[in-house]
């Protein structure tokens, strides 16, 4: 997420969609494809 124009394009989303709070969790993945 940290990643050049990242940050930027939450918060364009944000607007988009007129939140004021915004949660952010991890997801971790399986080598197949599956999250655990």
């Amino acid at each position: 997420m940290w990643e050049t124009g990242k940050t930027s394009q939450i918060v364009m989303e944000m607007r988009r969609y007129n939140l004021a709070v915004l949660r952010i969790s991890e997801t971790h993945w399986t080598q197949d494809g599956q999250k655990k």
